[in-house]
C-alpha cells in the first residue's frame, strides 16, 4: 500500500467506492437492453398460456429497463458525478431490487409439468443471477437484491405447483443461493484488489511523471533564482526565430551585468551576495512584461529577451526602465547594499542569427556602455 494513515486509507475506499459505482452505472444500458430483451422472451413463449397478467408484467420489465437506460444516461453528465455516494448506490440498490422482484414473476408463466420449459426457464433466471455478480462488480447488496426474490419464488413454485414437494430440488435452489453468494464475496474482493492495484499503479505514475516534470524544471531553471537557465533560454530563442522566420517579428536581447557585485561578495559573504541577487532576480522580472523573458546566465549575469520590436530604439524605453530598477539599495541580513547595473542591447535577426551571437552582441554593447559611464 502507497498510503498508511487512516485518512489515506479512507480516501482509498472512497476512491474505490466510487470506481465501482461509475463502473455498474456504465453497465445499466447493458442491463436495460438485456431485460427488455428478455421481457420479450418470456412474453412471446408465454402466448399459448391463459395469463392476464403477462402484459403488465412485459410492461413493467420495460419501465423498469427504461429507468437502467436513463441511469446510464445521467451517469454521463457532470451533475449526477457531483451527487453523494450513498444517493448513487442506492439508485444502483433500486435498480437491482426492480430487476430481482421482476425476473421473479415469470416462475409462474411457465407450464411446470413440462419439465424442458421449467429447466429451460430455471436456466434463463440462473444465468441473470450469475451474471449480475459480474455486472455489479460484486456490490453484495445488490446482487442479493436480485437473487433472493428469484431464489424464493422459485422454491415457492417447486412446494405449490409440484406434488410431493421436490425437496431436492428445493435444497439445489438453496445450495446455488449459497453459491452465489460466497461467490459474490469473491468477485468483491478481487474487483476491490484489482482496483486498488490500478489505483496504486496510476499513483506511482503520477508521482513519475511529477518527479519527471521536476527534474526536467530543475534542468531548465536557476537552482538560486528560479529563473530560466541557459538550456530554457535556448528553446525560448528556438521559439521566437521560429516565429520571426513566419511573422517577420524580431526580438532584442538586453545583457545585464550588476556593477562591481565582486564587492559585494568579497565584504558580505557568498550567502549575502546570493539573497541580493535574488531580490534583484525579482525586481528585474517585475520591469518587464509577463511576455517577455528574464534568464540567468550565472553569477551577476542576466538576460532579457524583448519580444516584438524592430530596433534598438524601440527598446530604449525598456532599458532605461530597467536601469533605474535596478539603481536601488537592497537591504539584506541588515546590509545596505547599492545596487546597479550596466546593460547591452543586440536584435535578432540584425546583430546575429543565433543565440550566442546575440548575447555576445549585447555583451559587447554593454562593455561599450560601460566604457562610456566610466568616462563620464
Amino acid at each position: 500500500m502507497l498510503n498508511n494513515s487512516p485518512h489515506d486509507a479512507l480516501a482509498h475506499y472512497e476512491e474505490l467506492h466510487v470506481a465501482i459505482i461509475e463502473s455498474i452505472e456504465h453497465r445499466q444500458l447493458l442491463g436495460g437492453i438485456s431485460t427488455a430483451l428478455l421481457a420479450l422472451l418470456v412474453y412471446y413463449n408465454s402466448s399459448g398460456y391463459e395469463l392476464p397478467y403477462t402484459w403488465h408484467w412485459t410492461l413493467a420489465v420495460f419501465s423498469v429497463s427504461l429507468f437502467k437506460t436513463i441511469i446510464y444516461q445521467c451517469s454521463k453528465k457532470r451533475v449526477c458525478k457531483k451527487l453523494s455516494l450513498q444517493l448513487r448506490n442506492a439508485v444502483a440498490i433500486i435498480s437491482a431490487a426492480l430487476t430481482g422482484v421482476l425476473w421473479s414473476a415469470p416462475i409462474n408463466f411457465i407450464n411446470i409439468s413440462s419439465t424442458a420449459e421449467f429447466v429451460m426457464t430455471t436456466l434463463i433466471i440462473s444465468g441473470i443471477m450469475t451474471g449480475s455478480i459480474n455486472a455489479y462488480l460484486g456490490q453484495l447488496r445488490c446482487v442479493l437484491c436480485i437473487s433472493t426474490p428469484i431464489s424464493i419464488s422459485i422454491i415457492i413454485c417447486l412446494f405449490t405447483k409440484i406434488s410431493p414437494t421436490p425437496y431436492a430440488a428445493i435444497s439445489s435452489v438453496i445450495v446455488f443461493y449459497l453459491f452465489i453468494y460466497l461467490t459474490c464475496i469473491y468477485t468483491r474482493d478481487s474487483v476491490h484488489e484489482l482496483l486498488l492495484a490500478k489505483h496504486e499503479k496510476g499513483l506511482l505514475i503520477n508521482r513519475l511523471q511529477d518527479k519527471q516534470k521536476l527534474l526536467s524544471d530543475m534542468a531548465r531553471t536557476d537552482a538560486l533564482t528560479g529563473l530560466p537557465n541557459r538550456r530554457l533560454l535556448a528553446e525560448q530563442f528556438e521559439n521566437l526565430a521560429n516565429g520571426f522566420s513566419h511573422n517577420n517579428e524580431k526580438f532584442a536581447a538586453l545583457f545585464i551585468d550588476m556593477n562591481n557585485f565582486k564587492l559585494i561578495n568579497d565584504e558580505h559573504g557568498h550567502e549575502v551576495g546570493d539573497k541580493a541577487l535574488i531580490l534583484l532576480a525579482d525586481t528585474l522580472r517585475n520591469a518587464v512584461r509577463k511576455s517577455d523573458v528574464v534568464a540567468r546566465l550565472g553569477g551577476d549575469e542576466f538576460i532579457v529577451i524583448v519580444k516584438n520590436v524592430n530596433s534598438k530604439d524601440e527598446v530604449d524605453a525598456v532599458t532605461q526602465k530597467i536601469t533605474e530598477s535596478l539603481e536601488i539599495t537592497i537591504d539584506v541580513d541588515s546590509h545596505k547594499i547599492n545596487a546597479s547595473a550596466s546593460i547591452g542591447v543586440s536584435v535578432y535577426p540584425d546583430d546575429g542569427n543565433s543565440l550566442e551571437a546575440l548575447i555576445n552582441a549585447a555583451d559587447a554593447s554593454m562593455f561599450c556602455e560601460k566604457r562610456k559611464s566610466r568616462m563620464k
